[in-house]
């Protein structure tokens, strides 16, 4: 591992008709303020709503988008790990949102534990839709 090391990461989003909240998943990892390597990976299950017009404004954000029918959540995780060049992933739901600073504080994490570590979790903070 090089210093300063900086951890790449891979984020998957896989959609299905999530019109009504993809983009402010979208825009909270747009807005993190990591400077390291970050791929916005987008699995879409051919939505029929208006997902599809709102990838197409981000698409200069998204660093794959891959559009075609899956077998469910989990074959769409599974399309964006191997389409992945990252050494991170993470897993996030087309209604879920990055708090800030999430990537810059999951470095801070990584280099100090000097590569001994395989596997991050977080805690999730719930928040009413209202």
């Amino acid at each position: 591992m090089s210093y300063p090391y900086r951890p790449s990461f891979a984020i998957i989003i896989p959609t299905f008709n999530c019109a009504g909240s993809l983009e402010s998943a979208i825009t909270s990892v747009v807005n993190q303020d990591y400077s390291g390597p970050i791929e916005l990976i987008v699995i879409d299950g051919l939505s029929t709503d208006h997902t599809p017009s709102i990838l197409n404004r981000f698409k200069s954000n998204i660093t794959r988008c891959i559009s075609e029918s899956d077998e469910g959540i989990y074959d769409a995780w599974n399309k964006g790990i191997r389409a992945s060049k990252s050494e991170w992933i993470m897993f996030m739901g087309a209604d879920d949102c990055l708090m800030e600073n999430t990537l810059s504080t999951y470095e801070k994490f990584l280099q100090g534990a000097n590569g001994n570590i395989e596997y991050v979790s977080a805690n999730v903070l719930l928040k009413d839709a209202s």
